[in-house]
């Protein structure tokens, strides 16, 4: 270091990780309640857009990994909102 040069090396192992750990991290109450608040504010935000906040549903489901929700629209009426004004995709991107 007398000539002013700083070097650093970082070596990265092989990490092995658990899908079960990955698993029960994910399905934690903590993540789940998380992730069903995410869920409930993108509901009420398409419904809000949409101009009725009955128009969209939120409801928990087994996903490959663990449990999740999915955002739906609940009628037909919303779903053809839904096609014509994808208020979905502008309730996640607020988020």
């Amino acid at each position: 270091m007398a000539d002013g040069k700083v070097t650093c090396k970082v070596v990265f192992e092989k990490y092995d990780w658990s899908r079960e750990g990955y698993r029960e991290l994910l399905n934690s109450s903590t993540v789940q309640k998380k992730v069903k608040e995410i869920a409930t504010g993108i509901q009420t935000r398409a419904g809000e857009m949409a101009g009725d906040t009955t128009l969209y549903d939120s409801a928990p489901r087994q996903m490959k990994f663990a449990k999740g929700y999915i955002v739906h629209p609940d009628s037909a009426e919303a779903f053809f909102k839904e096609k014509k004004h994808n208020y979905l995709r502008k309730a996640v991107r607020k988020q």
